[in-house]
């Protein structure tokens, strides 16, 4: 079973553009890179959040939101924002649970259902 890459919309205050992103259920929020996030303008929270990566190693970094399109379904997208990031954008379990992202790892596909809650 492989890893699930896509290149995805990504967008904040700044502007938009295209990044392949890391589709990955082990992170809960996701990660982007910090520069990335100053750079397209994404909301930051003023909020911190640890966090333990698969090796085991400790990290933490601040929340920050920006609208993410996959596959023509915009939401919002709540990712860590961190230096030193290896990966530039990783979509993390609550966006896939909300967006209704389905993964198929012996594929190596996704679909997406673009489950937007009703209020």
């Amino acid at each position: 079973m492989g890893e699930i890459r896509d290149k995805i919309l990504i967008g904040g205050a700044k502007k938009t553009m295209n990044v392949t992103a890391l589709f990955d259920t082990a992170a809960t929020l996701g990660s982007i890179d910090d520069q990335l996030t100053d750079d397209l303008g994404l909301y930051r929270t003023g909020q911190r959040m640890k966090y333990e990566i698969a090796d085991g190693s400790k990290m933490e970094g601040e929340v920050v939101v920006g609208m993410v399109k996959i596959k023509g379904c915009e939401f919002p997208a709540m990712l860590t924002s961190r230096s030193n990031n290896s990966e530039k954008l990783v979509i993390g379990l609550a966006t896939m649970q909300l967006m209704g992202i389905e993964l198929d790892p012996q594929k190596e596909t996704y679909s997406v259902r673009c489950n937007i809650p009703k209020l």
